[in-house]
């Protein structure tokens, strides 16, 4: 099961036991996101419930956590499901025993960012023939660009500029790379800025199925907010009360009563871009409106309202993202751990400021700092500030090692328009010994519709 299914079992194991619970006083879905993550951690820890429970004080929250657990854990068991952290378990169980293992006298590991528990376990498990063969790092740049931009959109549409003068120039699309740290933030105006440029972007970009117009109008339409997409409000009896299954239903014969997906064309008048976007979104909507009857089936029924299970379900879309933007082949967009051993001749990079890179971590309030402190100190390497800071300062060394030139920018401004400060990765690395140029942009000097031509 996907992260989507395991959090609405989450949610029926919550409502279920919310009685039981001595810290949890709702069944909110922010709370069923936050106990998936934290069983996420312990299962790639590779820590049992009970372990859990045997480590930690015993207080309220640590007994809610392993109540939750424990009961996920039965529910998967006794209708033969895995999530995506038992793969790994399940590796470490049985590699040992893999004829496909046998065929081979070594196996190499090659540039992962980073190890968790089981993985290290699955790692020692394969003995002698476990090779771990990670590219030496050095400091391999030899020149910087760093730019001031008013904003985000400034940062996309001045690197547009600057990547076509470079390809101008000689840079072959293969030779660089856009690097990002935030790319719900940026991927619109970059999506935006290249296309009237004409550079294509290696990536499949994504949109938060919330802000998608076919959604919005969805659950505008349950408000009684008619628009383009719907003529007619969906019929159902306020007094009603059914089970999550049964209003999912209802939700998917009304989509097909109402003439989805085939209506977009006519809504859309033939244009390609907007209806492959819906029809994503469309498509997104009905997987997941189909994985809670599923999931209802294994976790047992509920009894709630039309509107209560519309708000639940609001809680779930706003966590989806689609395929807003159709794919293209062009030049690499990517994070920084995954730069570990890739080599480019000049790498550019958006939103070096602080708060972002480096990320202001915080205090998880889940499973505070002296509990994962105290889970460590029992042989364990669950996640604590400190190892974070280390591993995303030893990402941005990947990029000074992977490639002979980089162009930074950062916006003065917030989408809320607060100030911003520039990373201190950064100021460091202006204050070395690399040669270094740095200007200011702003959005007037860089904006041209014809800037391909």
């Amino acid at each position: 099961i996907g992260d989507f299914k395991k959090n609405l079992l989450l949610q029926h194991i919550f409502s279920r036991l919310i009685k039981q619970l001595r810290y949890f006083k709702s069944a909110s879905p922010g709370y069923c996101f936050k106990i998936g993550e934290i069983i996420g951690e312990l299962k790639r820890e590779d820590m049992s419930p009970a372990e859990f429970r045997d480590l930690v004080k015993n207080t309220p929250k640590n007994q809610d956590i392993y109540t939750i657990y424990s009961a996920y854990q039965k529910l998967l068991k006794k209708n033969r499901l895995i999530d995506r952290e038992d793969r790994h378990i399940l590796c470490k169980n049985y590699i040992d025993k893999s004829r496909f293992v046998a065929s081979y006298d070594s196996i190499c590991f090659k540039e992962f960012y980073n190890f968790s528990t089981i993985q290290k376990k699955i790692i020692r498990n394969l003995g002698h023939k476990a090779e771990i063969c990670d590219t030496k790092m050095g400091f391999n740049v030899n020149k910087i660009t760093v730019v001031h931009a008013l904003d985000r959109k400034t940062e996309a549409w001045n690197l547009a500029h600057t990547i076509l003068d470079d390809l101008n120039n000689g840079l072959l699309p293969e030779e660089i790379c856009i690097v990002l740290r935030n790319r719900e933030l940026y991927l619109p105006y970059i999506y935006e800025a290249f296309k009237e440029a004409g550079i294509p972007v290696e990536t499949q970009l994504t949109a938060p199925l919330i802000q998608n117009p076919f959604i919005k109008s969805l659950f505008a339409m349950s408000k009684g907010e008619l628009g383009i997409y719907f003529d007619k409000q969906i019929s159902v009896d306020d007094n009603l009360f059914e089970c999550y299954g049964y209003w999912a239903s209802v939700m998917l014969e009304y989509l097909e009563m109402m003439g989805f997906p085939q209506k977009f064309i006519q809504i859309h008048e033939g244009n390609v871009f907007l209806i492959k976007r819906d029809v994503e979104a469309f498509e997104c909507l009905k997987e997941l409106l189909q994985d809670f009857k599923e999931v209802e089936a294994l976790a047992g029924k509920g009894h709630i309202d039309f509107d209560g299970f519309l708000k639940r379900f609001a809680g779930f879309v706003k966590n989806g993202n689609y395929s807003g933007y159709p794919p293209e082949k062009g030049i690499w967009l990517l994070s920084f751990t995954m730069l570990r051993g890739l080599k480019f001749k000049k790498a550019y990079v958006l939103g070096m400021i602080e708060g972002e890179f480096p990320r202001a971590y915080r205090p998880d309030w889940l499973l505070r700092e002296e509990e994962r402190a105290l889970i460590n100190d029992n042989g364990y390497d669950i996640d604590v500030i400190k190892t974070l800071f280390e591993r995303e300062k030893e990402s941005f060394y990947y990029l000074l090692s992977g490639c002979g030139e980089a162009y930074f920018s950062y916006p003065e401004v917030q989408e809320s328009g607060s100030p911003t400060l520039i990373s201190s990765y950064l100021e460091d690395l202006i204050h070395s010994d690399v040669d270094c140029e740095k200007y200011r942009v702003s959005f007037s000097e860089v904006f041209c519709i014809d800037i391909g031509k």
